[in-house]
């Protein structure tokens, strides 16, 4: 851990990595941009590859007790 006022970022390809020891977690959504849009089938494709990939009890846990869970959305602002 970071002292006062100090900070620390890492990019890791690894869930329970990630999440271990975290101050805050901004898990990221792995669905497709056009999910369920004019390619359903691509949309599906994709998303199971990344079932995996997903924030839980378990997870939270690995994290610091008073962990920050963010949102990742709007990803896109101008998108509704």
């Amino acid at each position: 851990m970071p002292g006062a006022g100090a900070a620390r970022f890492s990019v890791v390809d690894n869930m329970d990595e990630a999440f271990r020891d975290a101050d805050v977690v901004i898990p990221k959504s792995w669905g497709c941009l056009d999910t369920m849009g004019t390619k359903p089938e691509e949309s599906l494709r994709i998303a199971r590859q990344y079932t995996h990939w997903i924030c839980n009890r378990d997870r939270m846990k690995l994290a610091e007790r008073d962990v920050l869970y963010m949102h990742p959305l709007p990803a896109d602002a101008e998108t509704k």
